[in-house]
């Protein structure tokens, strides 16, 4: 059971970044780390082996695992929310840029209308 229940919320977390990309809130070159991630967390939760050689190095350490785990979460969901934050800032500098080329342009048109 444990393992189903890993599976799927990596398997939604896959599906939010590529709807995430999809919808170009995120950009696709900061979602394939976290594609990358979800892989291998992918692989983790299919051959519980690995998992079980994990749990017994970490085996006395119930409530700090737990802490530790919650803090995990947390600092990946400030990383994803840093993510979108830097996609829509290069998206808004792009665009920024593009109008002052464009301003530049038109300037230079007039000019070149006043000497004609």
């Amino acid at each position: 059971m444990p393992k189903l229940f890993m599976f799927i919320i990596v398997l939604l977390f896959m599906i939010c970044v590529f709807s995430l990309v999809k919808k170009k809130i995120l950009e696709v070159e900061y979602s394939v780390s976290w594609i990358l991630i979800s892989m291998v967390l992918l692989l983790f939760s299919m051959f519980e082996p690995i998992l079980l050689m994990f749990a017994k190095l970490i085996e006395n350490l119930g409530f700090l695992l737990m802490i530790i785990i919650t803090l995990i979460f947390s600092l990946v969901f400030i990383a994803i929310n840093l993510s979108i934050s830097i996609s829509r800032l290069k998206n808004s500098i792009k665009e920024l840029t593009q109008d002052v080329g464009i301003m530049k342009f038109e300037e230079e048109q007039k000019k070149w209308e006043e000497i004609d």
